[in-house]
């Protein structure tokens, strides 16, 4: 079983042999196909000593028995003293030999010290790769292929640059034939390492051995190149091979882990300090333009950089500048000079939206574009590389079908169906006797075989593997067999045998998900006589295309993450063919007659691809889209979206269509799908945390590999120390039973704030459910870390998600039920930003308490159910009017200010709102201020302002303060799953979500005012957020 897991109780009864490769013991195997020709050297002479040490018992044995057989003068036994004299000419003979052999022993391990690097650089790269199965379950690799590939590394550095090119489309065809014939072949349950030091004795020619090993060993000057071509060639070749089967999302992560655990290995960086600083210093000036996030990361960075904040104070407008560039990777960074990685570390500090981009070009400068910039798809390469006993596994993606290209492929090999030596067989219900039988028969007669869809049938899989294993012994050398599947939804779940995967081959090619890439396709999925069987030709060339426009929007967006779309949904190419059906149809019943836009804009936004949709907001943002991008203007070269106009489709034809979207689109930027600049900074930002709890979830790099415990590891003595410093600062629980006791009269006398009273206690009761289970958790995981507990899998998820900053239980795949996550409110925050929100709860929970007077202001953020106080909200209101309960409902309005003194007498003032994909302005200019000023309910100070484009940078503003009241519901007004929409042009109905993750943590539908039509801001994905991330 590779990356095997025993429970905690097993370990601790039982005795556990690990056999598992260590990183030492591989770089010494590895070492001897380095040196194969002196290893084999090293391996002859040490079974030359041993027969030589059996042939001196043996004599020594002889002369022994004969002193004891014989009888009277040993001085006249003849035969003895012949024995004698033959053992020692023997003796004589084999301790020269044995000098000679030491000699050449010596020479070797000489030898073998400078090859040294290139076996480490080996056993580095398996090591890395055998981490990849925590990004997902398809990137597990045995270690037979990668001996194989390590020696195709080392195959490929060997004179090719002395090698002659072949010219000829017919040479260079036999050549790839030659490089497939001598592909080698390895059985799954066989360790090609061991095969390869193993002397056959049918073969072992002990002289000419030592003969090899006594060549002429070259320089330095030739070793040290020779060693340098060879990490070169061995790395490139492993990260190809992994590469090719990686998720777009992977291959940064893994050329990041292979970089850093290079240049560690190199000593070209050390390893970056663990701890989290906390800011201690004033911020000052710098308050300006740096968020105090970015600050307490740059405090964080002077462990490395010393005195790197006061750098920015006294040259605060040049690194103003460089912080507020479009291009802060490739601009001048102020200050003195620093080293790359110092320079990585401040744009992760500062700009984390552009990190991937300066992440890129820092693996480039020290690794090469290799390994940034991926060759184009190529199956003819890939099928080089496989043989009889290594399938080739196809991740299946959206718009990417793999089989035109294999059967391509087998065209140029003769391997066709015609010819009877090429099947393809789709995996479905009674398929498994069908592939079985066609997969042995074509084994032994050397035809190729495609099995599609193998993820459909789980149970048959075991015997497929079973099959292929067999097939690993005996199967004809131009045998090939090609799998394809698609991949789980979650990353930690397979649904392919883990030692199917190991031997596979795997290639995922995924489909360019750029706007551009999603148009081309979808505009090829039809044809010219597509648009001909139309009876209206022109105009349905003109709706299509605006069809395919929206298709592509729609597949686009999701790159942007909640604020795109807050679910993941499967929009498919079928969706478009069948919407492309009904549009023809209905075009050609309405030849006269004015098309029913809204007819077939419900259709496919309600039906078609809103069938997917299970998120009201999200439905409506594709119900905006079509209302926008599918109406009557695209047949009169109208704009589509900013920056890109409809072509005229009574002047364009189908080709000319498929030119425009290959030479006449926009660059793509957010704006093109309606959402403001700003949300590429968020996608980036989000991309680059991503990144980098990818990365330390397969074992930081910048520590290198770790080659042995210690009981003295600084990983573990940190988590210990977050251990004890979470318990120490835990506060105690609210005392429940006491303030029951003085709720109670407010309770039963009717109080009109009764209802708030009932919030508080039951925020109260919740987190004192959090605390107790914090506390709990906590002391047993110091027991179990001090010996005193068996440490059991919750404590050891528990320990995990610390080491990662994550609050406990967070993980949908940990299977501990005492994680924080599940008792605590929604979030998205680090454990540390976490913990300290939750010191702030009670603080603000325990002054409401103290006197059971209401806050000025409701720190909405601050409760675990936000719905419940707008609930009372309700509930007051509807008792000071004597109004039912059911017919009413919350509206929101915006203050003039951040701060209020008094409370409000009919509603409630609620803070810590923050606004994502707009801003709200409030002008500077008093009369303009004063236009979109209004009073209400008396209050102290004027409702303003209205929504407007965001600030350049600024991801999330923070809200002025809020008043929220209770109303009656009108007539006109329309019941919808989250709320009443007013319908009014001048009010945007806003959803309100706890945590940018959106989808599941909708609180409630706010009321803001808007000067533009509001599908501008559904479009941008506008909405309020009672926390923002950090």
């Amino acid at each position: 079983m590779a990356n095997p897991h025993y429970a905690p109780e097993i370990q601790a009864e039982t005795t556990l042999v690990n056999f598992s490769v260590t990183p030492h013991g591989l770089e010494d195997q590895l070492l001897s196909l380095v040196i194969r020709k002196k290893a084999k050297a090293r391996t002859a002479l040490i079974q030359q000593q041993n027969r030589f040490k059996i042939t001196m018992q043996e004599l020594e044995d002889k002369i022994l028995n004969s002193l004891a057989d014989a009888e009277g003068d040993v001085t006249e036994n003849v035969t003895l003293i012949g024995d004698l004299e033959t053992t020692k000419a023997t003796a004589d003979a084999l301790f020269i030999q044995a000098k000679n052999a030491a000699d050449i022993e010596l020479a070797i391990n000489q030898l073998s010290a400078r090859y040294q690097g290139v076996a480490r650089r080996g056993a580095l790269l398996f090591f890395v790769l055998n981490n990849l199965h925590k990004l997902h379950a398809y990137h597990v690799f045995s270690l037979n292929a990668f001996v194989v590939m390590f020696q195709r590394g080392m195959d490929s550095s060997k004179g090719h640059d002395d090698e002659k090119k072949p010219t000829s489309a017919l040479s260079r065809f036999k050549a790839v034939a030659k490089r497939v014939i001598v592909s080698q072949r390895f059985h799954w349950n066989v360790d090609v390492l061991l095969m390869d030091r193993i002397l056959e004795e049918a073969h072992f020619d002990m002289k000419a051995i030592l003969d090899s090993a006594q060549e002429e060993v070259p320089d330095e000057s030739v070793i040290a190149p020779r060693c340098l071509n060879l990490q070169s060639s061995i790395t490139e070749v492993v990260f190809d091979y992994v590469r090719r089967g990686l998720f777009e999302k992977d291959k940064l992560v893994v050329a990041t882990q292979l970089c850093l655990a290079i240049l560690k290995e190199q000593n070209k960086i050390s390893p970056a300090a663990d701890e989290t600083t906390t800011c201690t210093t004033a911020i000052g000036i710098l308050n300006e333009w740096l968020p105090e996030l970015a600050w307490s990361k740059l405090r964080k960075l002077e462990e490395l950089v010393p005195l790197l904040t006061n750098e920015f104070k006294l040259d605060g407008d040049e690194w103003k500048d460089w912080y507020q560039s479009d291009t802060p990777e490739s601009d001048p960074m102020p200050g003195k000079p620093r080293t790359p990685l110092v320079q990585l570390l401040l744009i992760h500090s500062l700009r984390p939206d552009r990190l991937l981009v300066a992440l890129s070009t820092f693996i480039e400068s020290h690794m090469g574009s290799f390994f940034i910039h991926q060759p184009p798809f190529d199956l003819e390469s890939i099928y080089q590389e496989a043989s009889a006993s290594t399938p080739l596994f196809f991740i299946l993606f959206p718009g990417v079908d793999p089989t035109a290209d294999i059967e391509q492929l087998g065209k140029r090999f003769q391997m066709t169906a015609d010819r009877g030596n090429f099947a393809l067989i789709s995996m479905g219900q009674g398929q498994e006797g069908p592939a079985e039988r066609t997969l042995e028969k074509f084994a032994a007669e050397g035809s190729w075989i495609v099995l599609q869809n193998i993820h459909l049938m789980p149970r048959w899989l075991p015997q497929l593997t079973r099959i292929l294993d067999q097939c690993s012994h005996t199967a004809d050398t131009n045998f090939r067999c090609f799998l394809s599947a698609e991949a789980p939804g979650l990353s930690t779940v397979t649904n392919i045998p883990e030692t199917l995967l190991q031997v596979c081959i795997k290639v995922a090619n995924e489909a360019p998900a750029d706007l551009k890439s999603n148009l081309s396709r979808a505009w090829a999925s039809f044809s010219l006589k597509t648009i001909e069987t139309s009876l209206k030709p022109s105009e349905y060339q003109g709706c299509l295309f605006a069809l395919c426009f929206y298709h592509a929007v729609i597949l686009g967006r999701k790159r942007f993450g909640c604020q795109g779309w807050s679910r993941p949904y499967s929009f498919n190419q079928g969706d478009l063919t069948l919407c492309a059906d009904v549009l023809r149809r209905y075009m050609d019943k309405t030849l006269d007659d004015k098309l029913p836009w809204d007819d077939l804009r419900y259709i496919f936004g309600e039906i078609m691809y809103g069938g997917h949709i299970t998120d009201f907001w999200d439905r409506l943002t594709n119900k905006t889209y079509l209302e926008v991008l599918f109406k009557e203007d695209v047949l009169k070269s109208k704009d589509l979206m900013p920056g890109l106009a409809a072509p005229d489709p009574y002047l364009f034809t189908y080709s000319k269509y498929a030119a425009f979207i290959d030479t006449s689109l926009p660059v793509e930027t957010p704006s093109i799908f309606g959402l403001h600049p700003n949300t590429e900074i968020q996608t980036m930002t989000n991309a680059c945390s991503d990144l980098f709890l990818n990365l330390q979830r397969v074992g930081s790099a910048m520590l290198g590999i770790a080659t042995s415990s210690n009981q003295h590891n600084p990983a573990i003595s940190n988590k210990a120390a977050i251990v004890q410093s979470l318990t120490s600062q835990l506060p105690s629980d609210f005392a429940l039973s006491s303030l029951q006791e003085q709720a109670q009269p407010m309770l039963e006398q009717g109080h009109s704030t009764a209802p708030y009273v009932v919030v508080a206690l039951q925020e109260c009761t919740r987190m004192n459910t959090l605390l107790q289970v914090m506390r709990q958790s906590l002391n047993d995981l110091i027991k179990g870390m001090n010996g005193q507990l068996n440490m059991t899998d919750a404590m050891e998820e528990l320990l995990e998600a610390m080491s990662l900053q994550q609050v406990p239980g967070r993980n949908p795949l940990h299977s501990c039920s005492n994680g924080g996550s599940r008792y605590a409110w929604a979030s998205r925050k680090s454990l540390q930003v976490w913990f300290a929100d939750l010191l702030e709860r009670v603080a603000f929970l325990t002054a409401w308490v103290t006197d059971w007077t209401l806050p000025t202001s409701m720190w909405l953020s601050g409760l675990f159910n936000p719905a419940a106080f707008l609930t009372a909200v309700k509930q007051v209101t509807a008792r000071n009017l004597d109004f039912p309960l059911d017919n009413m409902t919350i509206e929101t309005h915006i203050l003039n200010t951040t701060a209020v003194t008094s409370a409000a007498t009919k509603g409630f003032f609620v803070h810590g709102l923050y606004l994502e994909g707009a801003r709200w302005f409030l002008s500077e200019d008093a009369d303009e201020l004063q236009a979109h000023s209004y009073t209400i309910d008396d209050l102290d100070h004027p409702c303003a302002g209205y929504l407007s484009d965001a600030v350049p940078k600024e991801v999330t503003s923070l809200m002025p303060v809020v008043y929220i009241r209770a109303v009656s519901i009108k007539e006109d007004w329309e019941a919808t799953a989250t709320g009443y929409f007013r319908h009014d042009t001048s009010v945007y109905e806003c959803p309100v979500y706890m945590t940018s993750q959106r989808g599941p943590t909708f609180v409630f539908l706010a009321t803001l005012s808007t000067k533009v039509a509001k599908a501008k801001w559904i479009m941008a994905g506008v909405a309020l957020l009672l926390q923002k991330e950090g």
